[in-house]
């Protein structure tokens, strides 16, 4: 079973996956805001 975890707020977003078949998480951090805004 995956499970999925996402905060989007402050300044950054941040991503979780957990594998629990495989006893894996997984985590990515990324700014909330774009580099180049339109």
């Amino acid at each position: 079973m995956y499970r999925i975890g996402v905060d989007v707020g402050g300044t950054f977003t941040d991503f979780t996956l957990l594998d629990e078949n495989a006893g894996k998480l997984h985590y990515h951090k990324t700014p909330s805001t774009p580099s180049e805004p339109s």
